[in-house]
């Protein structure tokens, strides 16, 4: 593992939550508009990046639970800070 940068596990998480407001339709579970920033995804589809690839069942499952689970923590964090939490 590398010490310097993001390691390859957040870079695919966030590839994969950009690819959901992409590729899936509306409603998103989750909208995270930072995720694409941060991949950088519109020079990566410039460069060729698949798309239609990432539309595949199994790709499309994996894609939705880690935008399941995004959703979930901040729907939580939400909730904890609207109940007074600080840290």
């Amino acid at each position: 593992m590398a010490l310097t940068g993001p390691s390859q596990t957040a870079i695919r998480c966030a590839r994969a939550r950009a690819c959901h407001m992409i590729v899936d339709a509306k409603p998103w579970i989750y909208e995270d508009h930072i995720a694409g920033k941060f991949v950088d995804i519109d020079r990566q589809i410039a460069e060729g990046y698949d798309l239609e690839e990432v539309k595949k069942p199994h790709i499309t499952q994996t894609r939705a639970v880690m935008a399941i689970r995004e959703r979930y923590g901040e729907d939580a964090l939400d909730e904890a800070v609207e109940r007074g939490a600080t840290q």
